[in-house]
């Protein structure tokens, strides 16, 4: 049986998983550009709309991006905090809730900071919510055991879809599960101050960041099935087992609680998660069982600096920069190939950082 102790902190598949994650960013968005530069319905719509969140309820390859990064999150409290869960409350409390704020804060000035007056400052976001649930996974991880956390997420699910089913929203009936007359958003409505990203409602509101915390502890799970003394390809198995049984179950949930990514529903937890864990049997199978980490290489170069990566996509005009390089008469002499060479330099900019930071073990993280 293979010895937790025996393999090295830093895992080449769970490098690999954040890589893959974050590459919906990195390629996503140069490859969508590209594509719409193309001649009226050349790529099936079917393919197309993957690029794209669902307009409501349903899922694409981007809604399950977010939710990668916050099961990435509650496995990363699992392998990071492991040696301070013994350390005194107040150490841990300090160390936790340094790096939860330092993600809200930093999330909070990707999306403008202080650069607008009162009230149209977002105060909600994508790492907002991560740190949020980083500090909520981090406290469960120091006082449960995995029995206590496997209750823990079954109640956030079930509780979750029990708010939203039967408890009314003024001038809409219990069970509501429509843009304007769920629970959620009107819990956004009368408590969230600032600007809202819907205008009445946010999708990283109040609310919805309870079911977000359910995926954390998914990761956190996730964590405990690394750590413990089970052989490898018994993990990528019950990884695979377990990824199965959830994706069946959300759908199976679907019919009465919508998969739906901005309310971030219960069986949109089951689908993701089951999604997430397939991935992660599937880069746990290549990179440690079958050695075959070579294949992996350009994930686990972009896992390595996840927080940088995401960073660079949201700062960086690297759309404008490559077009120095591929635009004016280069892309009309490749015509049609044009935006696909400038999408291919603008994922190879990225890259490129991301490996320079790899070869000369930078890590970046809060």
């Amino acid at each position: 049986m293979d010895n937790p102790q025996s393999i090295s902190p830093r895992w080449a598949s769970v490098d690999a998983f954040r890589g893959f994650v974050i590459a919906r960013m990195l390629v996503g968005r140069p490859l969508l550009q590209a594509i719409q530069s193309l001649p009226h319905e050349t790529v099936p719509s079917a393919v197309l709309s993957q690029f794209h969140h669902s307009p409501w309820h349903g899922l694409t390859w981007v809604d399950f991006s977010f939710s990668g990064f916050v099961m990435i999150m509650g496995l990363s409290v699992r392998l990071s905090l492991k040696r301070f869960k013994d350390t005194a409350v107040r150490a841990y409390f300090g160390k936790v809730i340094v790096r939860s704020v330092s993600l809200f804060f930093l999330g909070f000035l990707l999306n403008g900071g202080f650069s607008e007056p009162w009230p149209n400052i977002r105060l909600c976001g994508v790492l907002q919510r991560i740190g949020l649930c980083y500090f909520a996974v981090a406290m469960i991880y120091r006082w449960t055991d995995v029995k206590q956390r496997s209750i823990c997420l079954g109640c956030v699910l079930l509780g979750y879809w029990a708010l939203l089913a039967l408890v009314p929203v003024p001038g809409h009936s219990a069970g509501d599960f429509s843009f304007g007359g769920n629970l959620a958003a009107w819990v956004d409505a009368k408590l969230l101050p600032g600007r809202l990203f819907f205008g009445t409602w946010d999708p990283e509101g109040i609310l919805t960041t309870v079911p977000a915390i359910g995926s954390g502890i998914v990761g956190l799970l996730w964590g405990d099935l690394l750590h413990s003394s089970r052989t490898m390809q018994e993990k990528a198995g019950w990884l695979a087992g377990v990824g199965l049984l959830a994706i069946n179950l959300g759908y199976a949930w679907d019919v009465v609680f919508p998969i739906n990514k901005p309310l971030w529903t219960s069986s949109f937890v089951c689908v993701t998660s089951g999604i997430g864990s397939l991935l992660l049997a599937f880069f746990i199978w290549t990179a440690e069982v079958c050695s075959w980490k070579r294949l992996l290489f350009p994930f686990i170069v972009t896992g390595r600096n996840l927080l940088i990566a995401y960073a660079m996509v949201q700062l960086l005009p690297l759309h404008e920069f490559s077009l120095r390089l591929t635009g004016g008469d280069v892309s009309i002499l490749l015509g049609p190939v044009g935006p696909f060479l400038t999408a291919a330099v603008e994922i190879l900019l990225i890259w490129g950082v991301l490996y320079f930071l790899y070869r000369n073990q930078i890590s970046v993280r809060l």
